[in-house]
């Protein structure tokens, strides 16, 4: 893998290339120069020292076995999802989890007696929550928290701007004391532009907090609204926040650098943008799709940038399965609220059954379905088109000679050689992925442009 893309420095391995092996072009890491992204900053020298590969530090190792923990106990949000431990128990490590996954995040303050947990403790004098963590992780060394917590307290720009949220609440819950109004429940918006320097992608400051929202909803639907206190329920973030990955994988962004969101601009459209030119391109090619930057963030560059996500371990194989989800939940949430864009009354028999004026059906009780089309990967209809064309493909040529299973192998060189010090196949499942789908293109080119079996009247292939 010692191809880089000549637009942002991705290494590739030569069989990824577009185009011949004299002029390689490399389209799936930056999309042809069309996305810039800033570089991480470096890790701050605590956590390098943690991660660094091949410590024989023993406080380094315990880190990195419970690296998750650590993350889990210095984050902002919490990670609402259904983890699969099936999975579990022996073998390669592998994170997986069920159903819808959310971040979510509380009030200011702990209802009643509870005690106070992820942004709460932010708010909490250090040695407080340091306690309060160590309660929570008895497993963990307390000097490893303690000495975190003050690094992200320092580091990350978020733990600033909750520390400045939390005084104007303060303030506005002293002037409500002193009015009487005890008893009212205040909000302090956290708004963040960061379209305001689309070549940078600015870090927040806190200059950027909003003022006070007395008892009202945030005129910005994609805000971070503290209340002093709620009713328990916890509020979840959207996938389109920048705050979204960096709120919860502390540890993978210890600086507190943006993550996706809706407007991010492509490198042309930021470009005119910053020049007042308003582009005349369709909207969606002139934006960053959340895929699109996670693929970016994805490729590994060998450059004097930070690497330190690609040395998270476990942490990093759990925010892949993250963003995978994130990316998968927005194509659903397009699709439900686009129905008549991909006319799915064609699919769903309401039409049909008004058609034939039927009185014994009340089509208000019919209830409302939300309608997969064949276009979305693994949904009913796709998988159905799939199999209805594999049938053809057997009534045509007949029934199948070969079955063949390949299995990826963690030990194939190209992964070994390209991994990291330290490290193993399951802490770089991207770099898996990728030489999985190499090897498996490579089978299909013997078989059916070399005639490895002879010459093939058809193929049928699934990736488990």
């Amino acid at each position: 893998m010692s191809y880089e893309c000549g637009s942002c420095y991705a290494l590739h391995f030569i069989d990824e290339r577009v185009g011949s092996k004299r002029d390689p072009v490399f389209p799936k890491c930056c999309m042809r120069a069309q996305i810039k992204l800033p570089p991480f900053q470096c890790a701050p020298p605590l956590l390098a020292q943690l991660l660094r590969p091949n410590s024989e530090d023993p406080n380094a190792r315990h880190f990195k076995e419970n690296i998750q923990q650590y993350n889990h106990a210095l984050s902002f949000v919490s990670l609402g999802a259904k983890k699969d431990d099936r999975v579990e128990g022996g073998g390669i490590y592998s994170y997986r989890i069920q159903g819808a996954l959310h971040h979510r995040y509380g009030s200011a303050r702990p209802i009643g007696n509870n005690p106070p947990t992820y942004n709460q403790l932010y708010f909490l004098d250090p040695e407080a929550a340091k306690q309060e963590r160590e309660r929570r992780n008895p497993n963990l060394k307390p000097q490893i928290i303690w000495e975190l917590g003050q690094m992200l307290q320092e580091t990350h720009v978020y733990a600033q701007l909750y520390k400045h949220a939390f005084e104007v609440l303060k303030e506005e819950e002293d002037r409500n004391q002193a009015a009487g109004r005890p008893n009212q429940v205040v909000s302090v918006r956290l708004h963040v532009d960061p379209r305001k320097d689309p070549r940078h992608y600015n870090m927040p400051t806190v200059d950027e907090v909003a003022v006070i929202i007395p008892n009202t909803d945030s005129n910005q639907y994609r805000d971070i609204v503290l209340h002093n206190r709620t009713d328990g329920h916890l509020q979840p973030m959207r996938t389109g926040d920048p705050a979204y990955m960096p709120l919860h994988y502390v540890l993978a962004f210890p600086n507190g650098e943006h993550g996706w969101y809706y407007e991010m601009p492509r490198a042309d459209q930021a470009i005119q943008e910053e020049n007042g030119d308003m582009p005349q391109l369709a909207q969606h090619r002139t934006r960053v799709s959340e895929q699109d930057y996670y693929r970016y963030r994805l490729h590994f560059r060998n450059l004097n940038w930070a690497h330190h996500l690609f040395m998270c371990g476990r942490l990093f194989q759990q925010f892949i399965v993250d963003a995978w989800a994130s990316v998968e939940q927005n194509r659903l949430y397009w699709i439900e609220h686009n129905q008549k864009t991909i006319r799915a009354d064609l699919y769903n028999g309401l039409v049909d059954a008004a058609a034939q004026h039927d009185h014994d059906h009340n089509l208000s009780n019919m209830g409302r379905r939300v309608i997969l089309p064949a276009t979305h990967p693994t949904s009913p209809r796709a998988m159905h088109q799939l199999y209805q064309d594999s049938m053809a493909i057997v009534r045509h040529a007949g029934r199948p000679d070969i079955f063949l299973t390949m299995t990826a192998n963690p030990k194939w060189h190209e992964i070994e050689e390209n991994l990291l010090p330290g490290q193993t196949a399951a802490d770089r499942p991207e770099l898996v992925a990728r030489v999985f789908n190499l090897k498996r293109k490579e089978v299909l080119r013997l078989i059916f442009k070399e005639n490895l079996f002879g010459e093939t009247g058809g193929r049928v292939y699934t990736i488990e």
